[in-house]
């Protein structure tokens, strides 16, 4: 609700020069939710308020990008391997420096979840490459810029 507020103050304008613009929040053809969005082209361009909404609860940023592997099988290395890829360039998207000041703190937050998914990630590809947990040996390592505990920055 906060992103929403937020992005909204950016959006605001008078009534003399609006534009609405339909946001899917969800990648792929059949999105579950689509934010629609009245805003000022002349404040802010399209471009940026998808990017911005991007960052909403239920939109891209905010949802893991892995799948599920419950039987932990070999022949989910593979698939594994290339989700972490994906929530590493995820990672890598998220700059604060990206987006609004007001937003920053947002970014920060998102970077913090998807690091702390590509870490769980990371650990399930090697316990399917090696058949051995690292319980005790490896620690999740907050980015840079982030203070706290876990539970502060994610929930």
């Amino acid at each position: 609700m906060l992103i929403g507020f937020l992005i909204a103050l950016f959006l605001t304008s008078p009534a003399n020069n609006e534009a609405t613009l339909r946001v899917p929040l969800q990648p792929g053809p059949k999105p579950e939710e689509i934010a629609v969005l009245t805003y000022n082209p002349s404040r802010v361009s399209a471009e940026d308020v998808k990017k911005w909404m991007l960052l909403h609860e239920s939109a891209y940023y905010h949802t893991p990008a892995f799948g599920s592997y419950p039987d932990c099988k070999p022949e989910d290395v593979s698939k594994l391997e290339e989700d972490i890829q994906k929530t590493e360039q995820l990672v890598n998207d998220l700059d604060h420096n990206d987006y609004p000041k007001e937003l920053a703190d947002v970014v920060r937050y998102l970077k913090a979840l998807q690091s702390f998914w590509l870490w769980m990630e990371q650990q399930e590809l090697a316990y399917l490459k090696t058949g051995q947990t690292a319980a005790g040996r490896i620690q999740w390592t907050q980015p840079q810029g982030l203070s706290g505990t876990l539970e502060q920055n994610l929930f």
